[in-house]
């Protein structure tokens, strides 16, 4: 890892890795997915007639896979999560994010915007989460949504107020946010590709407004 990626993620709080996994890693698990969709057969079983985020939760607990970490995070994969982290982070299980094809038009309101851990000192990373492509994510395609550089606002409840008050706003988000040096940055890409986030970072699933699945795993890993 270069000392510019470091200080990249230390300062927008994610790093975006091109290709850090095979796609003979991403392929065989993205068959899974698709095979147990038919197996299912999720397309004529009710479940688009649930919101977005809920499809994408019931999905979660439908298609599993035990072995995610083993798959995908090689050895130069877990260095670089171990550079950023620390060496003694602890995986915890994987899950896959799943979201079905036309869910709706694409926007930014009305989302669920969140954290997956708090902590008081912004010069610590909190523990790490890796989202892994298992196929290519268009924009607009339901890859999870991150607010860059909210880790480092966490200590002023007044700040983290008005960010959550803006993040309901109409308007161009980014332009909104631009005042407190933060941006949305949507995980789209190519399989294979992975994102590093800081769990402290305020982040949100999407709609998936394009015509194919979103398929992505994602692992965490917490510190000792």
């Amino acid at each position: 890892m270069t000392p510019e990626q470091k200080s990249f993620f230390a300062e927008h709080g994610y790093l975006l890795l091109n290709g850090s996994v095979s796609k003979a890693q991403v392929k065989p698990i993205a068959k899974y997915i698709a095979d147990e969709l038919d197996r299912l057969q999720v397309r004529s079983s009710g479940l688009k007639e649930l919101p977005p985020f809920q499809q994408i939760g019931k999905l979660s607990t439908m298609i599993k896979r035990d072995d995610l970490g083993e798959r995908l995070i090689n050895a130069e994969l877990r260095m670089l999560i171990n550079t950023l982290g620390g060496p003694r982070l602890s995986t915890g299980p994987g899950q896959l994010l799943i979201s079905l094809p036309e869910q709706g038009t694409w926007t930014t309101r009305g989302l669920n915007w969140h954290v997956d851990i708090s902590s008081p000192d912004p010069s610590r990373p909190a523990g790490i989460q890796a989202f892994i492509l298992l196929d290519d994510v268009e924009p607009q395609g339901g890859g999870t949504l991150v607010l860059a550089g909210s880790h480092k606002r966490s200590g002023s409840k007044e700040i983290g107020q008005r960010i959550r008050y803006i993040l309901r706003e109409n308007g161009d988000l980014n332009a909104l946010l631009r005042d407190f040096g933060l941006s949305v940055v949507e995980m789209s890409g190519k399989a294979g590709d992975v994102y590093l986030m800081d769990m402290r970072l305020l982040h949100t699933p999407a709609i998936n407004a394009r015509k194919k699945l979103r398929m992505m795993a994602t692992i965490r890993f917490y510190p000792s």
